[in-house]
């Protein structure tokens, strides 16, 4: 009975503690998320001008859509890499094209 016992804490133990870097890790994606939707409304704001504007209007937006892409790039845990920062380019691009 004793064994049992003591197995059965050990396996509570460990799964407490799988518990506990699951429930961090669910954390952490939750709140990137929802500096993403708050990144990325930033981003609209700017970018609405340029796909609503000739080119010769849009030239008068783009500082303000690179120095948010800046703020994005320093502050964010997702945009902040390279690789990321060019997808989110590429997207911004290609959703101008399609409008």
């Amino acid at each position: 009975k004793q064994w049992y016992q003591r197995r059965v804490a050990i396996t509570a133990g460990s799964i407490s503690q799988r518990w506990k870097q699951l429930d961090t890790q669910i954390t952490d994606s939750a709140n990137e998320a929802k500096d993403n939707v708050k990144f990325l409304y930033t981003l609209e704001k700017f970018c609405d001008p340029l796909y609503k504007n000739d080119p010769a209007t849009m030239v008068d937006h783009i500082a303000g859509l690179l120095n948010a892409v800046r703020m994005i790039h320093s502050i964010s845990r997702y945009y902040n890499t390279s690789e990321r920062m060019t997808s989110l380019f590429i997207k911004v691009f290609l959703n101008r094209e399609s409008k």
